[in-house]
């Protein structure tokens, strides 16, 4: 897959929280898993998915349409089409999406989920089908002042953040003496840093380009280089085993028929991002 600046879409078959079976009756209850999970999907004829719909380039949803769009939509749309199932996509949040998924709401979620030890503690997750990490978003007439934490983490900085994810979990453990403040629209948040009442959102690399290009007045500061790394994958249900499976080997069959590359291509070089908002 192609690598990018801001992170690196990833084609990989097997990865140490993919939970591989290692002996013969794992592997017999995975297929039988995996065959209860088809004759389920076949049986109901939709696939339920979870998404916040507010992080670009992977789920973004408008307030005027009926489904989201971008990367993680495109990938589980491909796969519903090829296995001729309905998509059907539920709107939660990043406070409630645990709590959504062990409830039942939705079969799995998606939009830019990145791979924790907290999450991996109650659900499973697919392979990771793209790399970034944590860099931060700012007005470009001032950028060089946030190169590093210890720039940011000062009295006079303001620091905006939205709820319930990786981002205030980060905000939270690195930032002791800059103002916080939690906004919770992850749309119009990035409003905020342009109209000068917050001068420092830290949010995935990935997205933090994004919204450099839709908004000239921001600046993504070395994304290149962000202060961490992680991945971003699908996100099941503890019992769902089956299901992750079935999604890991088509994610890997879409990977060398091409179909994953063109979806990556079309969101980050191709423009789609300029119809969107």
């Amino acid at each position: 897959m192609r690598k990018h600046e801001s992170g690196s879409a990833t084609c990989q078959k097997r990865q140490g929280f993919s939970l591989v079976p290692k002996t013969e009756r794992e592997k017999t209850d995975m297929k039988k898993s995996a065959t209860a999970m088809v004759n389920r999907l076949r049986k109901r004829g939709v696939i339920q998915v979870g998404t916040p719909g507010d992080y670009l380039p992977f789920s973004y949803w408008n307030s005027s349409e009926n489904q989201p769009r971008g990367i993680d939509v495109d990938i589980i749309k491909g796969f519903c089409s090829d296995n001729k199932l309905e998509c059907r996509f539920i709107r939660t949040s990043w406070k409630s999406l645990m709590d959504d998924l062990d409830s039942g709401r939705f079969d799995l979620a998606l939009g830019g989920i990145a791979i924790t030890k907290q999450r991996r503690l109650h659900a499973l997750f697919s392979n990771s089908h793209f790399r970034t990490g944590k860099a931060p978003l700012v007005r470009r007439d001032n950028f060089s002042e946030y190169e590093k934490i210890s720039d940011i983490d000062q009295p006079h900085v303001r620091v905006i953040v939205n709820p319930g994810g990786t981002n205030e979990q980060f905000v939270r453990k690195k930032i002791r003496r800059a103002s916080i403040t939690v906004h919770s629209d992850n749309i119009t948040i990035f409003d905020n840093l342009i109209q000068g009442k917050a001068d420092v959102m830290i949010t995935d690399a990935i997205e933090a380009r994004i919204w450099e290009k839709l908004y000239p007045g921001l600046k993504a500061v070395n994304p290149h280089r962000p202060f961490t790394s992680a991945k971003l994958a699908f996100l099941f249900g503890p019992g769902e085993r089956g299901f992750k499976r079935m999604i890991d080997g088509w994610i890997m069959s879409a990977c060398y028929s091409g179909f994953m590359g063109k979806v990556f291509f079309r969101w980050i070089s191709g423009g789609a991002m300029e119809t969107i908002i």
